[in-house]
């Protein structure tokens, strides 16, 4: 007569799992903090997030390397070497953050586009006068 493997203890299957690590949903999925993070943690984190997603860094550093002048999409998917639909996205991040405030802004210039359109430049929000930023924030 063969026995049946009985396997995991049965009443284990129930027991609910310790408490983990949440993901703090700022736009990277890299970036863990406590169940209940400090306030402190959470701006840190935050501040962090354009080193830790290497494409969105890269937009980042082509931008603040361009200082006022700024850089459209079109100069940043030239300046970064991605498509745009990795470079539009990865700007969007840093313009949008999901907590605190943009690290670039609409600098209030358009350039042209290779079609002719007019384009928005994007500078370094420590770069922008400090109206700008919290309009852009809020």
């Amino acid at each position: 007569m063969r026995h049946a493997d009985p396997g995991p203890d049965q009443g284990a299957l129930f027991v609910p799992p310790p408490e983990l690590e949440r993901v703090h949903a700022v736009g990277d999925p890299h970036v863990y903090l406590p169940a209940q993070p400090h306030a402190t943690q959470v701006q840190a984190a935050g501040r962090a997030l354009p080193r830790t997603g290497s494409d969105r860094g890269r937009v980042l550093q082509a931008i603040q390397a361009a200082g006022h002048d700024g850089l459209t999409d079109e100069e940043i998917q030239r300046d970064t070497r991605l498509g745009a639909n990795t470079a539009r996205p990865r700007r969007h991040e840093l313009s949008n953050p999901k907590h605190g405030d943009p690290w670039i802004v609409d600098s209030g210039q358009r350039r042209p586009t290779s079609t002719g359109n007019p384009s928005i430049v994007w500078i370094a929000s420590e770069l922008a006068p400090l109206d700008r930023v919290t309009r852009e924030a809020g």
